[in-house]
């Protein structure tokens, strides 16, 4: 039951399934019982994937070494990224340097941190298939069955694991597995929006509510201050569509130029070549101009006159 006393112990999540229908669940703080049978379900996935061959947290830095996943280059750059994010959030949080310099320094932070989790992504990948990643797993689905309620009667939402896991990409359900996980390792929902980089181009206004960077109007832009559209190209002020150098583009990104007939080496023309088609097409329509045109024949009826009616009588 959760205490009533810490409000925080149930948050009710009102979302939708993939079809937009909407659906609210109960999300309760799991107690000492249920962390208890989420702990068997560990144990149980654990010697599964022990015995499936998975290996060992402990080992993985040797297994991606061997597999020429990670070596001393991506080990030192690694360490320079760290390095360099520390630096800037140390800039940040000191202060006594000019705005445009700072947010040159949030924005690098930005590109640095992006770097730092592509570097990192395929150890984490890695990770969640080791021995304890996927008893992690196993013991977290668990877990979210135990936990996410209906609304209405109290009763695990879910008929089981299985139907959480064959569910766990709806909305609804991903929005109280979050929940849930916030609850239990106290997890900031707005984490990205509360990193000292964003924070601080949030506070001058440099980006909006989506993070996203604007200018002073509020238009969306580069780091470089470029407009650019929902969909980050490159547009002028009236909103259309250009290359870096200020060229006009259409939808399909191709170039809006007058273009110009191409020259041979003497300075002429040189139209575009024809089809086999188009020039059997041509030669078609150039032998019906060239046919003659028939005569039409025309009939005269002999007049008959009175006189000659009374001579041949």
């Amino acid at each position: 039951m959760p205490d009533k006393k810490n409000p925080k112990n149930k948050e009710v999540i009102k979302s939708e399934d993939s079809d937009g229908k909407a659906v609210s669940v109960a999300v309760v703080k799991p107690n000492s019982n249920k962390i208890k049978q989420a702990q068997l379900a560990y144990n149980k996935a654990f010697r599964a994937a022990l015995e499936s061959g998975a290996l060992l947290r402990q080992k993985l830095d040797n297994y991606m070494r061997e597999q020429e996943i990670w070596d001393d280059k991506k080990e030192k750059e690694y360490a320079e990224l760290l390095e360099k994010i520390n630096e800037s959030e140390k800039s940040l949080a000191k202060g006594g340097i000019k705005l445009s310099e700072a947010k040159d320094v949030a924005i690098q932070m930005r590109v640095d941190r992006g770097e730092f989790r592509d570097l990192i992504s395929e150890r984490t990948y890695l990770d969640t298939n080791t021995a304890e990643g996927q008893a992690d797993n196993a013991r977290f689905n668990h877990l979210i069955y135990l936990s996410i309620l209906d609304e209405k009667t109290g009763k695990p939402f879910f008929e089981s694991v299985e139907d959480y896991e064959e569910k766990a990409t709806e909305p609804y359900a991903a929005a109280a597995a979050s929940e849930l996980a916030r609850m239990m390792y106290d997890l900031d929902p707005d984490y990205d929006k509360n990193l000292p980089e964003n924070q601080f181009l949030s506070d001058y206004g440099f980006v909006n509510e989506d993070m996203r960077l604007v200018n002073k109007e509020g238009q969306f832009v580069t780091a470089d201050g470029q407009l650019v559209n929902e969909e980050g190209r490159l547009v002028d002020e009236e909103g259309n569509m250009i290359d870096k150098d200020g060229n006009p583009l259409d939808e399909d990104f191709n170039y809006k130029l007058d273009q110009k007939p191409f020259l041979d080496d003497s300075g002429k023309d040189v139209p575009i070549p024809k089809s086999e088609e188009e020039e059997e097409e041509e030669k078609a329509e150039a032998k019906k101009e060239k046919a003659p045109v028939a005569k039409k024949s025309t009939k005269t009826k002999a007049k008959t006159t009175t006189e000659d009616a009374d001579s041949a009588s």
